[in-house]
């Protein structure tokens, strides 16, 4: 349920930022009309929980707001071959999440043994 909050943060995101192709009340009520059937899919059961895990709650939100941005932030792409901000998407969740998958995980500081699949990798 957290997680269909991406289009209604896409349409503020896009309203604050000034994007022309987000005004209007036609937008709005689409969003609306959205959620509300989400709701009625999912139905009243599923905000039974909501409130006892704050903190993984507020994380799948945050993921929603992000969803939201990239939605926006994707339009600009539109001339680019399609691999281009796909790569460049990897290699920079690569680089951000390599430093701390390194203090995490601490990997082994013994090499491999012979008949390891990961030996090929060293």
């Amino acid at each position: 349920m957290l997680n269909a909050l991406s289009p209604v943060f896409a349409y503020i995101m896009g309203r604050m930022l000034g994007a022309p192709e987000t005004a209007g009340w036609v937008r709005l009520l689409g969003v609306t009309l959205g959620l509300s059937g989400i709701a009625l899919i999912v139905g009243a059961t599923a905000l039974h929980g909501l409130g006892d895990q704050v903190l993984a709650q507020l994380a799948i939100v945050l993921a929603s707001v992000c969803y939201g941005g990239a939605a926006l932030f994707g339009r600009q792409f539109n001339r680019l071959d399609p691999m281009l901000p796909a790569t460049g998407s990897l290699l920079c969740g690569a680089a951000v999440l390599m430093p701390l998958s390194m203090a995490v995980d601490r990997p082994s500081p013994r090499p491999p043994e012979r008949n390891t699949p990961t030996r090929v990798l060293r």
